[in-house]
């Protein structure tokens, strides 16, 4: 998992915050966080990362919701997963919780089972400091939804997307 941590502190240091949706190096996150596929390879990855890399993930979350929708695929759901809970390790769960919320959406719009994804998906350890995918998924609809943490989703030139309300 050194890649993976050399990879995100790299473009934790550059500021990396693309507008297109995927990124430039979005791939390459993409690649490196596939490999996480157990608990274990989540907590060796989670061990290393910091505040400024959480931030790179958590925004990597957002973009793979609006590209699993592209694509309408559901490998781009669970990358963003992985990222989302390497993010809610180490940053505020409210800044994590409509990644979470967008992953979810996009999960159902791709006709994808998306609690079974997200109990599927759940590699992190329960703790009342952090909401795992797991209890995420079974919130009540209207607290899991994307209108509740304030996004909508919304048509672009270049596809679907998901944009906070008020903005155009």
């Amino acid at each position: 998992m050194t890649s993976a941590y050399d990879l995100l502190a790299r473009l934790a240091r550059e500021d990396y915050r693309p507008r297109k949706v995927p990124g430039p190096h979005d791939s390459a996150i993409a690649a490196e966080l596939g490999r996480v596929d157990s608990a274990e390879s989540f907590e060796t990855l989670a061990s290393s990362i910091d505040l400024a890399v959480g931030r790179i993930l958590n925004a990597f979350a957002y973009r793979m919701a609006t590209f699993a929708l592209r694509r309408q695929g559901q490998a781009w759901i669970r990358y963003g997963l992985v990222a989302a809970q390497l993010a809610m390790m180490v940053d505020d769960d409210r800044g994590v919780l409509p990644s979470y919320a967008l992953l979810y959406r996009s999960a159902e719009l791709i006709g994808v089972e998306a609690t079974i994804l997200f109990t599927e998906m759940s590699f992190m350890t329960e703790s009342p400091m952090r909401e795992t995918p797991a209890q995420f998924a079974n919130r009540a609809p209207e607290d899991r939804s994307i209108e509740a943490m304030g996004l909508i989703l919304v048509n672009e030139p270049d596809g679907p997307a998901f944009r906070p309300k008020g903005r155009s």
